[in-house]
């Protein structure tokens, strides 16, 4: 049975609770749980199916007041650090993250400290840092190897396949590093990017198919020249003698080769 949040609720029945998916839309279902007081089956954007099915379905609609009502809370225990382990968690995309978080938040709520997340003898505060850190590492690694590209309408373009999802941590380390460019990181695989507008980021919910398969023919007159240089300077630093494949790919997985300028035959 399908329910959207009414004003009072029995409390007897346990719910599997849904959203829209947003991370605003997750701490508002933590916001209706304490203040409904409700039993959790489970907790999932609204296109997962359910796996309980003896629990009543209930779709949260997401309310930006009783998110930030949440989300202030916690940074007054956790503080911005804190905040950030949550929301990296949260971009971890393995199934029930949600719960996972939920126990986290509970056990944070219930014994206020700002040292809670340190407390890995949790079960779900452990699984949380190492969501962290694997989260991390794919950021470092995204913000070391994009590689953008010139098109002919002075955008430089990156298309990136981070196997976890980086892009909302990594776009302010490139509106950094590049203020005075227009540029766009595009998610081939989650269909989604940040463009940059040098003010603002914006999110780009998707880009021409074609674009993204093969960008060449909407290439600036110098992107050609600029690749060919790179390759070419790649080549000749590279000493074969000294090659040490093995380790090149523990620094440098495969994975990464697809849009690497200097792993592409010469044009």
């Amino acid at each position: 049975m399908q329910m959207t949040s009414p004003a009072s609720l029995p409390v007897t029945t346990d719910y599997w609770l849904t959203y829209d998916g947003s991370f605003d839309g997750f701490l508002t279902v933590i916001f209706r749980i304490y203040a409904d007081r409700l039993t959790v089956a489970g907790i999932s954007p609204q296109d997962i199916v359910q796996t309980d099915l003896l629990a009543c379905t209930l779709f949260v609609e997401n309310n930006a007041t009783q998110a930030e009502r949440v989300l202030n809370r916690l940074h007054d225990i956790l503080g911005k650090t804190g905040i950030r382990q949550l929301l990296a968690g949260f971009l971890n995309e393995t199934p029930m993250r949600e719960m996972v978080l939920y126990g986290v938040i509970r056990q944070v709520l219930q014994q206020p400290d700002p040292d809670a997340l340190q407390n890995v003898a949790h079960p779900d505060i452990l699984t949380l840092t190492h969501w962290v850190r694997q989260l991390r590492i794919e950021q470092h690694r995204m913000e070391a190897f994009v590689r953008f590209e010139l098109m002919d309408n002075g955008i430089f373009l990156s298309r990136i396949e981070p196997d976890l999802n980086v892009l909302p941590l990594v776009a302010p380390h490139f509106r950094r590093r590049f203020a005075d460019q227009h540029w766009l990181i595009f998610d081939v695989r989650r269909d989604f990017g940040v463009y940059y507008d040098l003010d603002t980021l914006h999110q780009v919910s998707e880009l021409d198919a074609a674009l993204l398969k093969n960008p060449s023919h909407q290439f600036d007159v110098k992107e050609l020249n600029y690749q060919k240089m790179w390759q070419t300077y790649f080549k000749h630093v590279n000493i074969p003698e000294r090659r040490n494949l093995k380790r090149h790919v523990r620094e440098l997985p495969r994975r990464y080769w697809k849009y690497l300028t200097e792993k592409q035959l010469s044009v």
